[in-house]
């Protein structure tokens, strides 16, 4: 049997359900399932799949890592916009001459500014005060690598899914092999009733 290129896809599967060597046909679906992406055999295009999975994994890792940094900048920026705002209360509350009743009439403003300087300094490698401008420079260099990380995951995500779905394609070609093989090496039963 030729499966030549004369036919077309479908018109290839009606043939092939109409085909008595049933067997020929279900290895032809096998090697259609499996050379249509790429893979000399079943169990190259199952490495495949499973490498991919792992390169998947990975990415969707490291997307999750940017995502956790964005969001300690984002409060980096925060509170820095928080200590920005608050610094001057903060400064007049040392210079002041009754610290206790400028503490008590700012009291919002100076546990604001204190909580702020905490933040910055116990998110700093070293203990200084970041700039707006380095944390916005910051933001956009990981909402850029964001970006490719997440375009990165997506690719794998799809192209695992297809190669799974061919994988079940031939698992459920095997397995209709298997079916139609154990069907012929039974023996037939006579339904004789029973008296």
């Amino acid at each position: 049997m030729s499966w030549g290129s004369e036919y077309s896809h479908t018109e290839h599967r009606f043939r092939l359900h109409k085909s008595a060597d049933y067997g020929a046909a279900l290895d032809y679906l096998k090697y259609e399932h499996v050379q249509q992406h790429g893979y000399d055999s079943y169990e190259d295009l199952k490495k495949a799949r499973d490498e991919l999975s792992a390169k998947m994994s990975d990415a969707r890792n490291t997307a999750k890592s940017t995502d956790a940094d964005l969001k300690l900048l984002n409060e980096k920026i925060h509170y820095l916009g928080q200590y920005l705002s608050t610094k001057a209360a903060y400064k007049a509350f040392l210079q002041a001459g009754n610290k206790k009743m400028y503490r008590s009439a700012h009291k919002d403003e100076i546990a604001k500014y204190e909580e702020a300087i905490q933040f910055l300094k116990h998110n700093s490698t070293d203990g200084t005060i970041p700039t707006m401008k380095n944390l916005r420079s910051e933001k956009e260099k990981l909402l850029s690598a964001q970006t490719a990380q997440y375009k990165s995951y997506t690719y794998f995500k799809d192209y695992y899914h297809e190669l799974q779905t061919a994988c079940r394609n031939v698992d459920i070609i095997l397995e209709t092999e298997h079916t139609q093989q154990h069907s012929r090496t039974q023996p037939k039963r006579s339904h004789k009733p029973s008296l």
